[in-house]
């Protein structure tokens, strides 16, 4: 299992799963509901619902349980390209739109699109986590 530490900041009233899938952009609301479900998404050392209203500072801990390699496959999917030239790609990502493939969502995510559009991205964070840079505003 990959653990998960984080400390909740700017908590508004936010259900926890809602709160962790805007957090945690590979995985979708409806895999983290399955995981606090399961008990593998603690707060503050317990249990607790999806519905659950996040505080500020509640400490959250996820084990996510390892998956087997898949293969990417590239998709074309529309996206807003704010910029693109031959080294980068600044992309408005749709709200809702998974950025990697993981449990639950194999498909139709941010990296099957540029895989689609793109020669080629970096690998630096590994094979399945390609040449993303999150968050920029």
């Amino acid at each position: 299992m990959e653990l998960i530490e984080l400390y909740v900041k700017d908590a508004g009233r936010e259900r926890l799963d809602s709160y962790l899938a805007g957090q945690l952009d590979d995985l979708s609301r409806t895999y983290i509901h399955k995981l606090i479900k399961e008990g593998l998404i603690l707060v503050n050392g317990q249990e607790k619902k999806p519905r659950y209203i996040v505080k500020e500072n509640d400490f959250i801990q996820i084990k996510l349980p390892i998956e087997e390699e898949m293969e990417l496959v590239p998709q074309d999917l529309p996206l807003d390209i704010v910029y693109e030239d031959e080294y980068i790609a600044i992309i408005n990502k749709a709200k809702g739109m998974v950025v990697h493939p993981g449990a639950g969502n194999y498909s139709s995510t941010l990296v099957n699109a540029l895989l689609y559009r793109m020669d080629s991205l970096s690998s630096v964070s590994g094979h399945m986590r390609p040449g993303i840079v999150h968050r920029l505003d």
